[in-house]
């Protein structure tokens, strides 16, 4: 994942914490998990796919930044609660068992967190 692409994620993500702290994203499609959500579905993305042209903002939006977002809307939505995330969800059931399930999952997301936030050169690698 190129370093632009993380902190653009995480801004997005402190902004969907607490909106009323930081600055809106430029691109609309990420104003909200909600917005996210239905623009996967409008946009007919699909996992490994790109946004090469957003239609909201011109801007390129890779697939890690796209997944990155997803996996922060974990903490967002209720399962259940939307069949996209719920299916984007169960499609890294894989990459949770590597780690022991989904303790040691999210332990290992926020170690890696904490890792990249103290090293902040260069571009970053997650599965």
């Amino acid at each position: 994942m190129r370093r632009v692409d993380w902190n653009a994620a995480l801004a997005i993500r402190d902004y969907w914490n607490d909106p009323t702290a930081g600055i809106p994203p430029e691109c609309p499609l990420f104003a909200s998990i909600d917005h996210l959500l239905a623009g996967i579905v409008g946009l007919k993305i699909y996992p490994g796919n790109a946004i090469p042209k957003c239609p909201l903002c011109g801007g390129e939006h890779r697939w890690v930044m796209l997944k990155q977002l997803l996996i922060f809307g974990f903490d967002l939505k209720p399962r259940g609660e939307n069949r996209v995330l719920d299916a984007f969800y169960e499609s890294l059931a894989e990459e949770r068992e590597l780690y022991g399930g989904e303790e040691g999952y999210r332990r290992m997301r926020k170690e890696a967190d904490a890792f990249f936030a103290k090293n902040p050169s260069g571009d970053i690698y997650l599965l």
